[in-house]
């Protein structure tokens, strides 16, 4: 299931989604390392358990393919078949 959520804050970093969430403006979805500190502190509560999936990714960042060296391109596809042969 994907629900689109929209409002007044976005952010791209997990520091920025917890100092949000810190200041009353919504929810964050964090990594444990940064949440797990705030739980158990009272500032944070959790909220959603069984609605959000749990497990470790991994994710690959680059710039615009059209300047994707070769070499970061091989890596990418070579990481993608072990993980699909590996799971974590």
């Amino acid at each position: 299931m994907s629900v689109h959520v929209s409002g007044p804050v976005r952010v791209n970093s997990p520091l920025s989604a917890r100092d949000a969430a810190l200041a009353g403006l919504g929810l964050a979805l964090l990594p444990g390392y940064l949440a797990d500190p705030m739980i158990k502190s009272g500032k944070l509560i959790r909220v959603l358990d069984g609605f959000v999936q749990t497990g470790s990714s991994l994710q690959a960042v680059y710039p615009h393919r059209r300047h994707l060296a070769g070499k970061v391109r091989a890596l990418i596809d070579h990481l993608v078949v072990w993980f699909e042969t590996h799971p974590m």
